[in-house]
């Protein structure tokens, strides 16, 4: 992805709490300032649309990698 298509905050918060939002570790207050960032700035919310897609990239190909079929279909 080209650098200028994620541009990076000031102080990294951004990446940090979405971080956590995906790991379910946020906080409210860490919540809270996530929701604030994203409704005031576009280009926070195209860099968290990014990570997301990076996020969601990462996470399929680990699963996708795994043999795994859920325990009520099963195989016969």
């Amino acid at each position: 992805m080209p650098s200028d298509f994620m541009p990076m905050t000031d102080d990294g918060d951004l990446l940090r709490l979405a971080s956590a939002w995906c790991d379910g570790a946020i906080t409210d207050a860490e919540l809270a300032k996530l929701k604030a960032i994203l409704g005031a700035d576009a280009q926070a919310r195209l860099q968290f649309i990014a990570y997301m897609q990076v996020h969601g990239g990462i996470k399929t190909e680990v699963v996708g990698a795994v043999d795994c079929d859920p325990p009520h279909l099963g195989r016969k």
